[in-house]
């Protein structure tokens, strides 16, 4: 008999690329997701905040992070497409872009595009989601860095500077198994907010938060 068509599992996790193939894999997904994501940030909800407080805002190495609300049971939470997503960009001491999810802060699409102010807790929060998405520098314009410090204490993988600083999920082995255990397609990413985990949340009046 002919043999069968196709791979199977093992064969796809142990395949070899070349690397001028990844790498041109990762620019053509670049340019594939590039009007779907602008497309999409457009749709959420912008913000600045300013920080009238006595604590300033800190600026990390890489001061463009997400932060997930719900926690997601496959993944980080912190894609786009994960409900309650929020993107925080200290843009100075006092102001800072913020940029939130359109469906689960829906009631809050009055304040799209204006300013709000933000509390100290608001601050003490972006503060330490900075140290945390750090690779290796955190900034500011003084040297009150106690709350960092007892995150590091904590935390005390976050003081390692070896960490990856970049991870495709679609390219990584264990998430590239599960998905064809699950008979997903390869090239699609999940779809956007599914019914299970969309949840709203009472305190909608301040995004920051």
């Amino acid at each position: 008999p002919p043999p069968p068509k196709g791979f199977t599992v093992e064969q796809l996790v142990n395949l070899q690329f070349k690397d001028d193939y990844v790498r041109f894999a990762h620019l053509q997904s670049v340019v594939r997701q590039a009007e779907p994501l602008s497309r999409m940030l457009f749709e959420m909800i912008w913000l600045f905040g300013v920080n009238k407080t006595n604590q300033d805002l800190w600026l990390s190495d890489h001061p463009v992070v997400r932060k997930a609300v719900i926690k997601q049971m496959r993944s980080s939470g912190r894609g786009l497409m994960s409900p309650g997503v929020r993107v925080h960009f200290p843009i100075s001491p006092k102001l800072e872009l913020l940029i939130c999810d359109p469906m689960f802060y829906e009631e809050a699409r009055i304040l799209d595009g204006t300013v709000i102010e933000t509390t100290e807790n608001d601050v003490l929060r972006s503060n330490l989601v900075q140290v945390e998405h750090a690779y290796r520098f955190v900034f500011a314009s003084n040297s009150h860095f106690d709350e960092a410090r007892e995150l590091c204490r904590s935390n005390p993988s976050l003081r390692q500077c070896d960490k990856e600083r970049f991870k495709d999920e679609w390219l990584d082995k264990d998430r590239f198994v599960e998905r064809l255990s699950r008979h997903e397609s390869i090239d699609s990413p999940p779809s956007k907010h599914s019914a299970s985990s969309v949840q709203k949340q009472q305190e909608w009046k301040d995004p920051a938060r």
